[in-house]
């Protein structure tokens, strides 16, 4: 049922097939079932109009004293209700019709409450199939997606696809088939009241269909626009602050949130009044009609049948009116989530070929026999559109225990080495090695051996042992593992002036912080798990002299076990290295220890004069 419903629905409605696509065959067949019981309970709507139509019948040859149609005769006799008083009749048809119609409104409340909270699950279970996607491709894989477009579609993005697009479609289903049922009910009394009914709900339907949908499209599309830009105008303002206001640009920003809301309101103002146009024509429409037929049906029949007619197109009435509000409010929403769902869908497009691979997150203090050797080969790689290399045949073999520097001008292919090596990428060419696997094939096989350090580490709104303990429970490290790595960042001094000591909240991005104070909760994050290789991307930049000198002495004393590879400005960084690696152009024009590095390359010499002390 809902495999045939997409097929129809994708003709109308183009990146519904790929809505559906989200759900696992499994998922599929269970709302098939819910959906197809709910169409087979609005069998009980037909008996219920069926039941009312006979009790107007019945009601009025009682008031006028008039003996029952062989119609009303034959149908009492069928129900074996004809020996009964009248009375008695009147109140079982009553019991009846007000039972088969209250149950299939309780069944309809069961299977769809059923179905809202089965897709609110399944929003959850998208969501992370998309962030383990996203974790498994190379860092360039969302280079021209702003991180609020990314954050839009993993969240409100994905609740468009399951509870606006797939939860409309199945009401959709539903009522369509509780018209069919309802058309049946009225042929079987006149056929052309029948007619006359869905021609004048159909005519309505349609109209509103043609003037909605592609309002409702266009502005669920600016809707989530709006909702990115202000969530960009907001973090930007909460990440510039300071500039902002030794900039004097207050006024602005207050007058662009302005803007931005003015938008948003008569946005959604307007996606929160098109429903009620629905409702309030369709409302109109079953008066008007019920006055008509009504006219019609007392000039051309007797009252009894009028009367049978009249019931049967208001209890039918009173189900067909909200089935075609819901059909044709379920058609505006689904243009409107569409719309919504345009981030998330472009999302699901970039990440389809992504396979999850389940990796090992225990860092037990047991020997896994890994060997922090790393063996560059030939290595290559273009990034997508570039026109030429960032890097270009590098061959590197970086020993145990040695303390490497990558060294370069901007542009030189630092950060993309280090990102070839940790796995982030993928080589256009060539093979990196640790320990006898690929990068990311070593990290999943000896979680915690490897460890990075940002230039600007991620800072959380937690307290430092939350944010040293970052990707793993607060309480996984022991304090001793804490305090190891405190003490190994040079934190210590910081931890002992605050009143909660490692509990002690940082603020938001670490807005309590020094820019030095952030890198080095960094640098004990890296440091906690105890790692045989260090990566570290000019992790020293925001530091002091002293302080660095005492990072760098904490480094040295790890040489023994600990591969330490760093991209390095500053010179007093080098000079303890064991290899200094000079790129130039992506290539690797020069390797050896810092004084053979300075005598071999007169550009590096240069720097190293400069920068003198």
């Amino acid at each position: 049922m809902v495999k045939l419903m997409n097929n129809f629905m994708s003709m109308r409605f183009p990146g519904l097939k790929a809505a559906f696509s989200l759900l696992v065959k499994r998922d599929l067949r269970r709302l098939g079932i819910v959906t197809t019981l709910q169409v087979f309970s609005a069998g009980l709507d037909l008996l219920g109009v069926g039941a009312l139509g006979l009790l107007g019948a019945l009601a009025v040859n009682g008031v006028s004293s008039q003996n029952s149609s062989p119609r009303i005769t034959t149908l009492l006799k069928y129900f074996h209700l004809n020996h009964f008083s009248f009375q008695t009749q009147i109140a079982v048809l009553g019991g009846i019709a007000g039972l088969l119609l209250v149950s299939k409104t309780l069944f309809s409340i069961f299977f769809t409450r059923f179905y809202l909270y089965f897709l609110s699950r399944r929003s959850a279970q998208i969501t992370t199939s998309l962030v383990k996607q996203l974790l498994q491709k190379p860092i360039t894989t969302l280079g021209h997606v702003s991180s609020q477009e990314v954050l839009f579609g993993l969240s409100a993005g994905v609740n468009a696809i399951t509870m606006g697009i797939i939860a409309s479609c199945i009401m959709i289903v539903s009522d369509f088939a509780l018209l069919i049922v309802m058309s049946i009910a009225l042929i079987l009394v006149d056929v052309t009241i029948a007619i006359s009914t869905f021609v004048l709900f159909g005519v309505i339907a349609i109209i509103l269909y043609w003037q909605m949908q592609q309002k409702a499209r266009q502005l669920g599309t600016l809707d989530a626009r709006l909702a990115v830009e202000n969530n960009n105008n907001i973090m930007e303002i909460l990440g510039s602050f300071r500039e902002i206001v030794a900039r004097n640009r207050q006024l602005y920003y207050g007058a662009n949130t302005k803007n931005i809301q003015d938008l948003i309101t008569q946005t959604r103002a307007e996606l929160t009044f098109l429903p009620n146009v629905s409702k309030y024509v369709v409302e109109t429409s079953v008066v008007l009609g019920g006055l008509m037929i009504a006219g019609i049906q007392f000039a051309i029949h007797d009252a009894s049948h009028a009367v049978a007619t009249m019931s049967v197109f208001m209890a039918a009435g009173s189900r067909i009116a909200p089935a075609v509000l819901r059909i044709q409010q379920g058609t505006v929403a689904l243009r409107s989530n569409l719309g919504t769902a345009t981030f998330t869908l472009n999302l699901v497009n970039t990440l389809k070929s992504a396979e999850f691979q389940s990796t090992e997150n225990s860092l037990d203090s047991v020997e896994r026999k890994f060997v922090p050797q790393i063996e560059i080969r030939n290595v290559s790689y273009r990034y997508p559109a570039a026109i030429s290399n960032a890097l270009s045949d590098v061959n590197l073999s970086i020993s145990p225990g040695m303390q490497v520097a990558i060294v370069g001008g901007s542009g030189a292919g630092k950060s993309t080495l280090v990102d070839l090596i940790l796995g982030l990428l993928p080589p256009s060419s060539g093979t990196i090695e640790i320990c006898g696997k690929s990068p990311l094939d070593a990290t999943r096989a000896w979680t915690g051996e490897i460890s990075y350090l940002p230039q600007n580490p991620y800072i959380t709104d937690g307290t430092i042992r939350e944010n040293i303990s970052l990707g793993y429970s607060s309480d996984h490290f022991t304090d001793g593992q804490i305090d190891y790595a405190i003490q190994q960042a040079q934190l210590a001094k910081l931890v002992s002036t605050l009143p909660l000591g490692k509990n002690s909240k940082v603020g938001e991005s670490g807005g309590f912080l020094s820019g030095g104070q952030k890198q080095r909760i960094g640098l004990a994050r890296a440091l906690v798990s105890n790692p045989k290789l260090l990566i570290l991307d000019e992790a020293t930049s925001a530091l002091d002299a002293e302080t660095e000198n005492e990072i760098t002495e904490a480094l040295s004393n790890l040489r023994s076990r600990t591969t330490v590879v760093i991209i390095a400005h500053q010179l007093r960084t080098l000079r303890n290295a064991d290899l200094v690696v000079l790129l130039e152009n992506g290539r690797v024009i020069s390797t050896g220890t810092f004084q053979e590095i300075e005598a071999q390359n007169e550009n590096f010499k240069r720097i190293v004069e400069l920068n003198r002390f």
